[in-house]
């Protein structure tokens, strides 16, 4: 008997898992938003981190130009 792969596991598990859908298993064969939350959480997370950098990165630059014109 041959060994599932990872993809074929998963998939399996998606179609067992999937609502009914007028009396039939609803199955989509790609990923919803849903099926992803670690990886959006990670996206929002250094999305958040380069904003932090990009403010810090522009207040510094403010305050050079700050000291630079009062000299």
């Amino acid at each position: 008997m041959k060994k599932a792969t990872l993809l074929e596991s998963a998939t399996m598990l998606l179609r067992i898992q999937s609502p009914r859908v007028h009396g039939a298993r609803h199955f989509s064969g790609t990923g919803t938003v849903s099926d992803f939350p670690l990886l959006i959480g990670e996206i929002l997370r250094r999305s958040d981190l380069r904003l932090q950098k990009r403010a810090r990165r522009q207040a510094r630059i403010r305050k050079l130009k700050e000291i630079f014109a009062m000299h």
